[in-house]
């Protein structure tokens, strides 16, 4: 089959969207398709799938001016030159050309979409936009994939899609990266002291919480002295938790690695003790998750630390026997006490993370892997065919 994938997204980066787009073509790829990326500035040594790269500025606003322009002439292009069976475009960017361009020569039209981003848009033009333009993409799709089915019912009611036309396929982990590891070895090779240690990976948003990391860290401390924060990543907070920790006074036992290669993520993960996954969700509860570290973390056969306000993490994690997590609500001192309690209690009993993290990784490789993902993917493809 020869499938044309459309990305607005930059696949260079370490976001989770980015692996999740490059994981996605190249299992694909790897089950005998030929695929053919399109998208921004993609270099052609970065994946081993067919690409074909729309040059665009770093800008926001200028690289949005750009696809309206030339993204039309790129994709029909591109359509006419590589001879999709399929487009599968993943999200949504104020732009109808990808979609227009698949009607125009007759293609059948995959959309993903991974989350409510209209939720998040503060202005309204902006916002009334977005939201007719991907009313197009859902309507005149031939199917839509997404990643939890709560986000297939927040997507169905707000713009009245059959669901029949709706399909979830979650994110994975690569179980081959991402595998238990010697923690000793992976500490010795990133240089880090052989200390409790608990890891955060990710964006440093606000909504993943790690101010609440920071505030229990206190209890931890007094009750495992020796222990150490790991935090890797980078984001818009990143400056802000920074100085919340020096003026916390923990500046001792928190390190902070600033954005590392995904190639380099399994390292660190095997390196911690617990790892930690914090959402705070103040979106529409259609939201769902699909949290691609957390699968990593299972891969990796680490347990979990997770807080959140969105029940559906709890019970993914209480359900599946991978973690503990608090439930959090709109007492901070509750939380705080809470997450910080079950903090030590991990981080105190060895027995009790060896199991979780095998329950998860077991879990990763039975479900949530990109295999299984890229498989979904295909069905979904061949049923299309079959019409």
């Amino acid at each position: 089959m020869r499938i044309m994938y459309i990305t607005f997204d930059d696949i260079h980066s370490n976001f989770a969207w980015s692996v999740h787009i490059r994981e996605v073509a190249e299992r694909l790829h790897k089950r005998g398709h030929s695929v053919l990326l399109v998208g921004p500035n993609i270099r052609d040594d970065s994946i081993k799938v067919f690409t074909k790269s729309i040059p665009v500025s770093s800008n926001k606003l200028v690289k949005v001016l750009q696809y309206f322009i030339t993204s039309g002439y790129h994709f029909l292009s591109a359509i006419i030159n590589f001879k999709p069976h399929i487009i599968y475009c993943r999200g949504v960017h104020f732009t109808l050309t990808p979609i227009l361009s698949a009607i125009i020569l007759g293609k059948p039209f995959i959309v993903e979409i991974n989350g409510l981003l209209e939720d998040t848009l503060k202005n309204r033009l902006v916002r009334y936009i977005f939201i007719s333009v991907q009313k197009v993409y859902l309507v005149l799709a031939s199917r839509i994939i997404t990643v939890s089915d709560l986000l297939k019912e927040g997507l169905c009611k707000r713009y009245n899609i059959n669901s029949n036309k709706v399909y979830v396929i979650p994110n994975g982990a690569d179980c081959e990266k991402f595998m238990p590891m010697n923690k000793m070895a992976a500490r010795r090779k990133l240089n880090l002291p052989n200390v409790m240690t608990i890891l955060f990976v990710g964006s440093f948003y606000r909504h993943h919480g790690l101010a609440l990391l920071l505030d229990s860290a206190y209890a931890v401390r007094n009750s495992i002295p020796d222990v150490r924060f790991i935090l890797v990543g980078d984001g818009l907070v990143r400056n802000e938790i920074e100085l919340m920790v020096a003026d916390k006074g923990l500046g001792d036992i928190f390190t902070f690695t600033g954005e590392r290669p995904h190639s380099e993520i399994p390292l660190w993960i095997s390196a911690a003790d617990v790892c930690v996954c914090i959402l705070i969700s103040d979106y529409s509860r259609y939201y769902g998750f699909s949290i691609v570290k957390l699968y990593e973390y299972m891969a990796s056969g680490r347990p979990v630390i997770a807080a959140s306000n969105m029940k559906e993490i709890a019970e993914f994690i209480e359900t599946h026997n991978i973690g503990l997590v608090e439930s959090l609500n709109k007492d901070k001192e509750r939380n705080i006490r809470g997450f910080s309690d079950k903090l030590i209690k991990l981080l105190q009993d060895e027995e009790l993370r060896e199991q979780l993290g095998q329950n998860g990784r077991r879990l990763a490789l039975d479900k949530f892997n990109w295999d299984r993902a890229a498989a979904d993917v295909e069905k979904v493809l061949a049923d299309i065919m079959k019409c």
